[in-house]
This record gives structure tokens, C-alpha cells and sequence, in this order.
């Protein structure tokens, strides 16, 4: 059997009068990207808190005005705003996670990763950029960047061997941020340290979310979602939104749980059931342990988190005993 090899197929080079004078590399790209990423993710924890009120404010406003008008103003807006959100999430994908790159330098860039790691890690690596290639049929490549501590996280200083640290969520996790044409696995470096088994299953998961239904959720969760909740309190009577705030909440985050436990199933039953226990077991020790305040809000914010609870994940890694009959 032939040895997968790495995936570092590159765009046609484009002829030298085309070429962007300003292209960036690609390592300093992605490190702003994810910079952002993370900001984002903060505030899309607490949109909602901020664009229902702001569509039922805007929605009384138009209340003013004379009924049909200020009926048909509520609808239209309500439309522009989760259309236009629509429109710029496809724009978006069609482009890119990260735009006016030089994607020469993803390919050195992925050559300089890879020399020093193990046979098994190329391996694993390999692979997964072939399922990811495999599921977007239009990608040049299937990218890679590894995630490491901002240069604020002193080493010496990090506990995640020896009791936890907040850096563990994104050393020992990936993601997949997808693209029509540049699709790109995000790896915790710590990944690349651990039995390659855990690697695979990890990627295993992520390329699940390759496949374009869940792709194509993961999309519409996203700002399309958030825009729902502007159109929510622009469109709905406010003695109604106290069943369709929490419907709202329990539809979406139901779809996003959903997906995220069906790549567990299918990544526990690609590696074994074996590999899974392993990480999530790496995964609890490196986690820090929330105690008094911390623990409060953390339990708070479990609900409106986009990935299910942690033990949650476990207990379904348990009940698989192996890959479908």
C-alpha cells in the first residue's frame, strides 16, 4: 500500500500582472484571524442580549408610525437584516477564512511544520487533508496552521501539566474553518505531542464537519443566527417572545449539539472507542479546575455554549464499543 502523502497542493499560480503586490503570509494572516476568532466568540456569547432589545425598540419606533406602514418597515427590515447577514456569510465562504493571502507561503509554511514530526503524525495529518480535500470538491488544498500560546502565555509558567491551565481548550482541540477554495485545519500544537491515535481522533471529528450539511449548519448558525434574534424582536409581539426567545434558543442550540455529538459518533467509530477515552482523559487533566465564583458562571453559561457539556461527550464516547457493524 502506497504512504499517504502530505496534501500540499497549491493553487495555479496566477500570471505575475494578476499577482496582489500586498499579499500577506500566510502564518501572519492566520494569527490575526484567530486573534479575532476568539474576540468574536465572546461577542456572539452575548449578542442576543444586545440585538433582541434593539429589535424591540426598533420595532416600537415603527409602531409609531401608521399600522401598515410601520408593519411592512418591521418586515422589510427584519428581511434585509437576516438576508444581507446570509448573503455576506456565502460571500464569505466563497473567499476564504482569511483573505489576500499568498498561499505559496501555506504551502512552505506546512512543509516546515511537518519536517520534524513523527511518521505516524504525517501520517494522520495526510489523511485527514485527503477527507477534507475529498468533501470539498472545489478546494485547491486543504491547509494547515497550529495554534500556540500568545506570546503573553509564558511556558515556564504554564500549569496544563500539572493541574491545568486555560490554555488547555485550544492546545488540545482543532477546528475546521471551511472555504470553497481554501479550507484550513486550525490544530492545537499539544496535539502534535500526544499518540497519534488521539490526533486522528480529534481530526477524525473535525472532518466530519467537511461534509457539507454540516457545513452548510454550521454557516447558518453562525451570523445568520444571531441576525434571527434582531428579526425576532422586530417581527414577534413582545407578550409572544416568552415562548419564541427560549424556542429560539432551544432549535439552535439543539442543531448545534446535535452536529457537534454526531462528529463524536462518527470519529469514535472511525478511530475506537479506545482513542476517545484517551484524549478525553488527557482533555480533563490539562482543563483547570473552576472553583467558587468561576464554577457559578460557568455552570450559567453551559447552556448558551456551542459545543455540548463535557461529560456529556464522554458518556456517548463510552456507550460506542466500536465502528458500525
Amino acid at each position: 500500500m502506497n504512504e499517504p502523502t502530505l496534501d500540499t497542493t497549491t493553487p495555479p499560480r496566477q500570471p505575475v500582472s494578476t499577482q496582489k503586490p500586498d499579499a500577506r503570509n500566510f502564518e501572519d494572516a492566520m494569527r490575526v484571524q484567530l486573534q479575532k476568532a476568539r474576540v468574536s466568540v465572546g461577542l456572539a456569547a452575548i449578542a442576543p442580549l444586545v440585538l433582541l432589545p434593539l429589535g424591540c425598540g426598533a420595532s416600537a419606533l415603527l409602531g409609531l408610525l401608521p399600522s401598515p406602514l410601520g408593519a411592512v418597515l418591521s418586515i422589510v427590515l427584519a428581511a434585509a437584516a437576516v438576508g444581507g447577514v446570509v448573503l455576506g456569510v456565502v460571500i464569505g465562504y466563497r473567499t476564504g477564512p482569511v483573505k489576500n493571502v499568498d498561499w505559496d507561503t501555506a504551502t512552505a509554511y506546512e512543509r516546515r511544520l511537518t519536517e520534524p514530526l513523527a511518521h505516524d503524525v504525517r501520517v494522520v495529518l495526510a489523511e485527514a487533508q485527503h477527507r477534507v480535500r475529498r468533501r470539498t470538491p472545489h478546494a485547491f488544498g486543504a491547509h494547515l496552521y497550529v495554534m500556540r500560546p500568545d506570546p503573553s502565555h509564558r511556558e515556564e509558567s504554564c500549569t496544563i501539566d500539572a493541574g491545568g491551565c486555560v490554555c488547555a481548550p485550544y492546545r488540545l482541540s482543532a477546528a475546521l474553518l471551511p472555504s470553497r477554495r481554501h479550507p484550513v485545519l486550525v490544530i492545537g500544537e499539544r496535539l502534535l505531542t500526544v499518540p497519534h491515535t488521539l490526533l486522528a481522533f480529534v481530526l477524525a471529528h473535525e472532518t466530519h464537519h467537511a461534509r457539507r450539511a454540516s457545513r452548510t449548519l454550521h454557516l447558518l448558525l453562525d451570523l445568520p443566527s444571531l441576525a434571527c434574534w434582531l428579526a425576532l424582536g422586530l417581527l414577534v409581539p413582545p407578550p409572544l417572545l416568552l415562548i419564541a426567545v427560549p424556542a429560539l434558543w432551544l432549535v439552535t442550540t439543539a442543531a448545534r449539539w446535535g452536529d457537534e455529538l454526531r462528529a463524536d459518533v462518527a470519529a469514535v467509530r472511525a478511530v475506537g472507542p479506545a482513542a476517545a477515552r484517551d484524549y478525553w482523559a488527557v482533555v480533563q487533566d490539562a482543563r483547570p479546575s473552576r472553583v467558587g465564583v468561576s464554577k457559578v458562571l460557568s455552570a450559567i453559561a453551559r447552556p448558551l455554549a456551542p459545543h455540548p457539556p463535557f461529560s456529556l461527550r464522554v458518556a456517548l464516547a463510552a456507550r460506542i464499543t466500536g465502528p458500525r457493524p
